[in-house]
């Protein structure tokens, strides 16, 4: 049996380290450490990285955007049966309204022309003096008149001595200038529709057809 190795005096024995112990201390954070790791990791990609992602805002303002939507849908709701509410009542007040003002416009001699023809009415020719410095100028014209309805021709025909007066009236008024162009042309047929629809009362004449059309 080997003798026991004496110490120096004062001196104690030596622990040995433990090893084991500092190892396990070290694993364990490290283990803490990667779990800490990877819930920041999945907390990060919750909040930024994954579709739809709002990061911190869209975390704490989750709740206010459903009390927000439900209060929209709401007044979307009530919104849109005021709107209907409205519409019905517009709808149902405005054709009386629309038909009264077709009424008054008929009246005041607004009435749209209707576009159906019939036969054309002849009107005497005339030959008229021309509002020409010079005073020798002169127009010889026929015209054909289309209007829309048969009472119309036998009313040309009871007012003709009107009708005469005012388109020797018209012609009379205009210059060699103001008929040279196709233009003054068209404006003349114009001009005469309106007269003879103001001796008719009503819109009943169509259009106007020159038969003859000579400047001397």
């Amino acid at each position: 049996m080997s003798p026991t190795k004496e110490l120096p005096k004062g001196a104690t024995e030596a622990t040995p380290p433990k090893k084991k112990s500092r190892f396990k201390l070290i694993m364990l954070l490290c283990s803490l450490l990667l779990l800490i790791t990877a819930l920041a990791g999945g907390g990060y990609w919750w909040l930024y990285l994954r579709p739809g992602a709002e990061g911190l805002a869209g975390l704490f303002s989750s709740s206010e955007t459903k009390e927000n939507s439900g209060a929209s849908a709401s007044a979307g709701a009530e919104s849109a049966k005021q709107t209907g509410s409205k519409d019905e009542s517009a709808s149902g007040h405005n054709a009386p309204t629309g038909e009264a003002k077709t009424g008054s416009e008929a009246k005041a001699g607004g009435e749209a022309r209707p576009r159906t023809a019939i036969k054309p009415v002849s009107l005497p020719s005339l030959t008229v003096n021309l509002a020409d410095p010079s005073g020798t100028r002169y127009l010889k014209i026929g015209m054909d008149v289309e209007v829309n309805t048969p009472e119309a021709i036998q009313e040309i025909d009871n007012q003709a001595a009107r009708v005469r007066d005012a388109i020797i009236l018209l012609l009379s008024s205009k210059k060699i200038e103001d008929l040279a162009t196709a233009e003054g042309k068209i404006l003349l047929k114009t001009e005469v529709a309106s007269r003879l629809n103001q001796i008719l009362g009503a819109q009943r004449v169509v259009r106007i057809y020159f038969t003859e059309f000579v400047i001397r």
